[in-house]
């Protein structure tokens, strides 16, 4: 059926897709609704369509799913930053422990996720997101299969192990995959005698998966929030947050995931820049003052801070010692909120600090610590400029995770959701095993976050964080605390660690990763091999690079024990992971003979060059495919390409991705050399 922009139609919403869009199908074709919840009946138009699947506009819910709820935010649609505020939060919570597993399987090849209780007993009936009921929570949901998935399933020669063959999929780009209806089940089977020869995953390794983290109550609960500046359609000055891949401001200032000062805050700056017409920043005429506003606070702690950034110098910031008293003024005497009905701090359950169980925290009075600007005269979407100007305070907030207080900059990488925190890296300490005789290295530490936390039980603990100010950060925490068995290096992670290694023969009992949303370089991966640890902690904000990663692990001799996700953003499709990575005793591994001659190696030893490929595609296709996107589709589907391959020259640079039609007719080439 040839669709058109606009036209209307009905759908079933059956799942979603990694970003918390709706999943549904029309006669085969694959639709993304966003703000559409599985289980919902809707009406959609419409927007953008493509070979295999499309993009619709939710127009109406017109048969509700049982989780669906209604959203608090009077913007959520319009704003688009909480994806999924649409879900009751208990099916929030199974859609991200679906999506880790999901991911873990598919790419990591770990066919023995085991769902588990706390106290590691057998989770009975719980299969994840997708595929059936949940316990007595949420509709059915449809399992699809995916005609792509099957016809990419191969038999690895190399995993063959006496009969028993370990499926292995190819990597589809998240649009590809979710537009085939891939869900995520629980896979209990037994998989008792089918493992691995050599390095790799265990003959009985089992990955046990422990429930997700979720949030007591998951509003109010970052720290952290950056509020652009700019002019309404009627020529008011506006703030709030950009809709969708946009940067149209929707107007909003009190966002119901970020504390209540800064409703107060912004309306205090709005209100000076008006009283004195300072303009707000004009990205098209690049002319304006006030471009954002960077707010944080120490829950633990109560203090506040206010970063403005300047297009331009603090001198044409008019009376800005008036602004300072003006925001200072706000929390004089101030006390914390606890009426009745209010969501005060301690209500939303984000007050830290020690006490009795069940026994709710107070809140702590809020009061302006530190006041600032950042300067950034760049034409650029980066918030921040490189140059802080103090104007109150010492120019840094602090707080606690634990008993480890942190010292915040402006510019410091510090997790904005410190309740979530606390017990991500308590898990990660309890996954470390210190006795108090190990060393530990914390690679990608960033502000000494969990180099700190690890101190506490660790003999000796390295941090490396590519960020100079960061590093400042860190040992400034370290000397705060009192830790003298903490040492940071300033660089890269994947040159780091291989110099102290080869050059100084420094080791590890433990290593922790804590990679940004790519994942970890293949050289620092190289070089964990090499230098052997017994554990490895690994902490993710992305689950499919994760999964990628654990796979180039497990297969030179690591282990997945432990899997947990933790809900660090709530009505967000986002979500953390923690992973126990042990080090396999080679002597416990069974020895496996391999007939050859009865095994199908055609695939394996059949290549095309890649000009054969662009060519087949050109032939039959119509479509010209560069190297760089073969490299890409051979990369996810775990074949060896170059080493210099979909890598930029200039740091930093932007990689172009291939595009889904692309992708699916290079796969089809693949298939046809038998590459796949």
């Amino acid at each position: 059926m040839d669709w058109k922009k606009n036209e209307r139609f009905q759908v079933t919403i059956e799942d979603l897709s990694e970003n918390g869009e709706g999943i549904g199908k029309t006669d085969g074709f694959t639709w993304f609704v966003k703000d559409a919840v599985p289980g919902d009946v809707v009406e959609a138009s419409v927007m953008k369509v493509k070979k295999t699947y499309g993009y619709a506009r939710l127009l109406r819910v017109l048969e509700p799913s049982p989780d669906r709820v209604i959203p608090p935010c009077p913007v959520a649609r319009q704003c688009g930053g909480c994806q999924i505020q649409a879900m009751s939060y208990e099916s929030q919570l199974r859609f991200k422990e679906g999506k880790i597993c999901n991911n873990l399987r598919r790419i990591g090849g770990l066919t023995g996720l085991v769902p588990v209780d706390e106290n590691g007993a057998l989770r009975k009936g719980e299969v994840g997101w997708a595929g059936r009921e949940v316990g007595a929570v949420g509709a059915r949901q449809t399992v699809l299969e995916s005609s792509m998935e099957r016809a990419a399933r191969k038999i690895d020669a190399e995993r063959v192990v006496q009969g028993v063959a370990v499926e292995q999929d190819g990597r589809e780009i998240a649009a590809e995959r979710d537009a085939r209806g891939v869900g995520a089940e629980w896979d209990t089977r037994d998989t008792r005698g089918a493992g691995t020869a050599g390095a790799g995953w265990s003959v009985e390794q089992r990955q046990l998966v422990y429930p997700i983290m979720g949030m007591e109550r998951p509003w109010r609960y970052r720290n952290k929030a950056q509020f652009p500046f700019g002019k309404g359609k009627d020529g008011r000055i506006i703030t709030g947050f950009y809709a969708g891949r946009t940067h149209s401001i929707i107007e909003a200032e009190d966002c119901l995931l970020g504390v209540e000062e800064n409703k107060k805050i912004l309306d205090c700056i709005r209100s000076h820049m008006e009283q004195y017409g300072i303009e707000p920043y004009d990205e098209t005429t690049h002319q304006g003052l006030v471009r954002h506003a960077l707010i944080r606070k120490g829950f633990r702690t109560g203090e506040l801070m206010v970063c403005l950034v300047l297009n331009g110098s603090v001198k044409q910031l008019t009376a800005a010692e008036e602004l300072v008293e003006r925001l200072n003024g706000l929390f004089e005497g101030a006390v914390a909120e606890t009426e009745p009905g209010k969501m005060g701090l301690s209500e939303m359950g984000i007050a830290g600090g020690a006490r009795a169980a069940g026994e709710a925290a107070p809140a702590p009075a809020s009061r302006m610590a530190s006041i600032s600007c950042s300067i950034n005269r760049e034409r650029t979407n980066v918030i921040m400029g490189t140059k802080i100007v103090n104007l109150y305070g010492p120019g840094y907030i602090t707080d606690y995770i634990g008993n480890v207080q942190y010292r915040i900059s402006p510019l410091s990488f510090y997790q904005v959701n410190p309740v979530q925190t606390e017990r991500l890296y308590g898990t990660a300490l309890e996954y470390a095993g210190l006795t108090g005789e190990e060393t530990v290295w914390d690679l990608y530490c960033g502000i000494g976050t969990i180099s700190l936390f690890l101190a506490q039980k660790a003999k000796k603990v390295y941090g490396v964080e590519i960020v100079p100010q960061a590093i400042e950060d860190a040992r400034a925490n370290a000397k705060l605390n009192g830790m003298e068995n903490v040492e940071f290096f300033v660089g890269k992670a994947e040159e780091v660690l291989p110099e102290q290694y080869e050059k100084h023969h420094v080791y590890a009992d433990v290593i922790v990763v804590d990679p940004p949303r790519k994942g970890c370089d293949p050289v620092c991966l190289d070089t964990i091999v090499k230098m052997a640890p017994k554990r490895v902690v690994y902490v993710s904000c992305d689950s499919a690079t994760l999964a990628r990663d654990l796979k180039y692990l497990g297969e030179r001799g690591y282990a997945v024990e432990k899997v947990r996700g933790c809900d660090m953003f709530g009505q967000t499709g986002h979500v953390e992971t923690v992973v126990l990575l042990s080090k396999l005793n080679a002597k416990q591994h069974i020895e496996v003979e391999l007939n050859l001659d009865e095994l199908d190696l055609t695939a394996a030893e059949s290549k095309a060059t890649y000009d054969e490929i662009k060519a087949y595609v050109l032939e039959k296709y119509g479509l010209k495919v560069s190297s760089l996107y073969i490299s890409q589709v051979k990369r996810k589907c775990g074949l060896d390409v170059g080493q210099n391959y979909n890598l930029s020259k200039k740091e930093d640079a932007k990689v172009p991705q291939c595009p889904p039609d692309k992708e699916a007719a290079i796969m089809e080439a693949l298939k046809h050399f038998h590459m796949v």
